[in-house]
């Protein structure tokens, strides 16, 4: 996802950046990395939580940022396994770096892109199932 969103930013940054095909390349560029950065920073830290006292228990805080994370994740996975593999659909990215180096960027770049996205939503399935269970201790 940093190797693709950091061709996007090249593109939009330096081609024409002053058009808004070119600005918003680079804009949403900047706000993958920002987003995956956190991302990962979030799974992390809560893989690593549990549960401990019965209102948490009820309340389970934080239950529907993992599932607004895991849909955000699914549907950016599906988008990318069905409609970013179009070469045509980054006028841009063609514009700046030619067609066949831009082919060459997606074919590299975009099979990582889609792991990380399905990897990311079983990771958060699995937070979701298990960080709101009591910790077993025996």
């Amino acid at each position: 996802v940093f190797a693709y969103a950091t061709f996007s930013i090249i593109a939009g940054c330096l081609g024409d950046y002053r058009k808004p095909p070119n600005l918003v390349v680079m804009v949403t560029g900047i706000i993958s990395i920002v987003q995956v950065i956190l991302q990962l920073l979030f799974i992390q830290d809560v893989a690593r939580r549990r549960i401990h006292s019965a209102d948490q228990d009820r309340s389970k805080p934080g239950r529907q940022i993992v599932t607004f994370l895991l849909i955000c994740n699914l549907a950016i996975w599906v988008i990318y396994t069905f409609e970013v593999q179009k070469v045509e659909e980054s006028p841009v990215q063609i514009e700046f770096f030619g067609y066949q180096p831009w082919v060459i960027i997606q074919k590299l770049a975009l099979p990582l892109c889609i792991f990380f996205r399905f990897h990311s939503t079983v990771a958060l399935a699995e937070i979701w199932k298990n960080s709101y269970k009591t910790k077993l201790i025996d």
